[in-house]
């Protein structure tokens, strides 16, 4: 089973803390209307959290959490035990590791409980690299200082962690022999060393590892997007061979392999309407068996077994985030455990979102990472054999929870009939400035666009909300995990028919929401930036506002420029949903949707932020929107973030794009805005500025 290494401590429809922008109107007094919601502090709801992740170790009897020490996160350890009164009291042993120039973003457990591993990069680069942590330096039994070791000291590649095996070792995937592909080594934790495990023949994307850290099998792509599903000939010197194959129209994910690697574990659609589980003979191809999934109507999520292979459960994502124990009997014990935590508050609250953070090799015990919209949540440690939870860290314990907007969910049809849903937060402040009593609103869209929103706890949302926006969150044709016939809408309508669905669901909140259709703003990163920028040029009688981060300008650039190693992945991603640009008909396509070629719609203020170590959308997709807006005198303005990436990761960053875009939309759309923030957010927003403003600026005649 592989558990996320980290969690985001921002919201789910931005890959990043993405709500930045800069007033360009300048200063300007913003009238506080009275209203029993009292305004929350800026800094209470965007600062990092006290914790953002738990991860016990195999054996259970140590956690690894990243704590908040200072203005930077930390590794911190904890020892847990069975305390008297059926508690696991986690006691703070002290901290393991801290880089106070780029934030430490995750923490795993090797697969013996000896070290702890941290993939790390530099300024939002995605040059990652597996560092390696002594826990025992922390906890009393080497007394030499805890250090890190960097085990993959490779300049320019990426690394990516595959597996922990019990027995030891880690299994990665590093490009650092081709910077195309990534190939497979078994890392010794205890020496450095490397060894080749598997050589990738140049469009293989995904590998199957056994729990023993074997290569069981891999998923490589063909030019024409067709999956191909290869498993090793029977000696060490045989030719892989092809046992299954899945056309661009079938949604397939190779997950791993059973123990001795004769039964590959994949989710699949084919002849359904959502993703199921299939458990696939690694000589034949045949699966043997589908597993049904628990998500109730929803595509499959993930399936959480223990170092031995046992199935204890499945992850969902439907409106919410769930988990599902394997029997009935599990699913009795964990609700009742969860009802006896009613008195700390936790409660409902805790049915309503619970993500499994971490466990221990046998399972006996899990971490749970509980929330809902209206309580940012806390960790739980469960103990499957007591059948008892305790609650351990509180993220934001600080917020005052009677204050926060709830989250809803709904279902809603597009223009062409299409099932769709969305997420509507509705504020508790009245912003005046309409007839009817009507409430101004923000689409805040999500990045990817293979992902999706759900019903939790995010900061931004409560921020919108809060300030006096509705906010609208939009599970438009091409988000996944609603079925085959939701993602499979969106090939051929990037700035299509996937706007439209904003524009619909736009109308749903006008009619069942109360929205003020005429005080509308957009926002959104990556994908989702793309989309505002669409908003703001084909649809700009929509919007009165829009704010991009990190947002495609020009498709064509876009696909060029992407990473070597994301090559393998495109003919079943980019090119099938968009086109390939060598191709002309798909050429003229995306010149055609592109809000470059939309320019002559533009209007309205657009706030640009942007990542200058983005390796995804580089930095002049940015500078062009600029200058762009400019050129037809059009109000834009830039903040370009010199230590980040496609992802923002640094809480001075955050603090400061958040302060900038409630100025931005008390501008536009009327809200409530912070009198005063910190001097450090203030300082950081204008350098932010500034660089932007040196980045747009015009060449100086005769430049190069």
């Amino acid at each position: 089973m592989v558990l996320p290494l980290a969690r985001p401590w921002h919201a789910s429809w931005i890959i990043v803390p993405l709500l930045a922008a800069l007033s360009v109107r300048g200063a300007t007094a913003w009238a506080q209307p009275r209203d029993p919601v009292p305004l929350l502090p800026l800094e209470q709801l965007m600062a990092r959290p006290r914790v953002t992740t738990v991860q016990i170790n195999p054996t259970g009897q140590t956690l690894a959490v990243l704590e908040k020490v200072g203005s930077h996160p930390a590794v911190v350890l904890y020892a847990v035990g069975q305390g008297a009164t059926n508690t696991w009291a986690p006691t703070r042993l002290g901290v393991a590791f801290q880089d106070t120039v780029r934030s430490v973003s995750n923490v795993r457990w090797s697969g013996d409980g000896r070290w702890l591993l941290i993939l790390h990069d530099r300024g939002g680069d995605e040059g990652y690299h597996l560092l390696r942590v002594d826990p025992r330096a922390v906890t009393g039994e080497r007394q030499s200082g805890a250090t890190a070791t960097d085990l993959t000291p490779f300049p320019g590649a990426e690394v990516e962690l595959l597996a922990t095996p019990a027995g030891g070792g880690a299994i990665i995937a590093s490009n650092h022999r081709d910077p195309r592909v990534s190939d497979v080594y078994v890392l010794d934790l205890d020496r450095g060393a490397l060894r080749r495990l598997a050589t990738n023949p140049g469009d293989v994307t995904v590998w199957a590892i056994t729990p023993e850290g074997s290569v069981a099998g891999a998923s490589a792509v063909r030019p024409d997007g067709m999956l191909e599903v290869r498993t090793p000939g029977p000696a060490p010197d045989a030719p892989w061979q092809t046992v299954y194959r899945a056309p661009p129209s079938e949604r397939f994910t190779l997950l791993g392999a059973e123990r001795g690697g004769r039964v590959l574990v994949a989710r699949s659609n084919v002849g359904r309407a959502t993703e199921a589980f299939a458990f696939m003979d690694a000589s034949s191809g045949r699966v043997r068996r589908w597993r049904v999934s628990s998500c109730r109507g929803f595509d499959a999520g993930t399936l959480v077994t223990t170092a031995a292979g046992e199935v204890l459960g499945e992850s969902c994502a439907t409106s919410h985030r769930t988990f599902v124990p394997a029997t009935a009997r599990g699913q009795k014990q964990l609700q009742a455990a969860l009802r006896r935590l009613e008195g700390t508050g936790t409660g409902a609250d805790v049915l309503r979102a619970l993500e499994l953070e971490s466990m221990t090799a046998n399972g006996e015990r899990l971490v749970f990472y509980s929330h809902a919209a209206t309580d940012p949540g806390r960790f739980l440690l469960y103990d499957t054999q007591r059948g008892v939870a305790d609650t351990a860290f509180a993220m934001r314990p600080d917020i005052d929870r009677a204050q926060l907007a709830p989250t809803t969910f709904h279902w809603f049809r597009a223009r062409d009939g299409l099932r769709l849903s969305l997420l509507l937060t509705r504020s508790r402040v009245r912003v005046p400035g309409s007839a009817n009593a009507r409430q101004p609103a923000v689409v805040a869209v999500h990045g990817g666009p293979w992902s999706r929103d759900e019903v939790g706890y995010a900061g931004e949302t409560q921020l919108l909300a809060n300030r006096g926006y509705t906010v609208i969150q939009v599970n438009f044709r091409g988000s996944t995990g609603l079925g085959r016939a939701t993602v499979d809408g969106a090939v051929g309508e990037f700035g299509q028919r996937m706007s439209d669905d904003l524009l619909d669901a736009i109308a749903w909140s006008v009619r069942n929401a109360n929205v003020d259709p005429a005080r509308v703003c957009i926002l959104g990163g990556s994908y989702g930036g793309f989309a505002a920028l669409v908003g703001m040029t084909r649809d700009a009688a929509h919007y009165r506002c829009g704010i991009d981060y990190a947002g495609p300008f020009d498709l064509e650039t876009l696909i060029r420029a992407f990473p070597p190693s994301w090559q393998p992945f495109l003919p079943r991603s980019w090119y099938r949903f968009v086109g390939n640009p060598d191709q002309p008909a798909a050429l003229e396509r995306m010149r055609r949707v592109s809000p470059l070629a939309q320019l002559e719609k533009a209007r309205g203020p657009l706030l640009v932020v942007h990542g200058d170590n983005d390796p995804r959308v580089r930095t002049d997709q940015a500078l062009r929107v600029v200058r762009s807006w400019r050129a037809r005198s059009l109000p834009v303005s830039l903040l370009l973030a010199g230590n980040e990436g496609h992802s923002f990761n640094e809480e001075s960053t955050s603090l400061a794009v958040n302060r900038a875009v409630e100025r931005f939309l008390g501008d536009w759309l009327g809200g409530r805005v912070q009198s005063t923030v910190a001097p450090d957010i203030t300082r950081t927003l204008e350098a932010l500025r500034a660089a932007g403003e040196r980045a747009a600026a015009p060449a100086p005649p005769g430049a190069r």
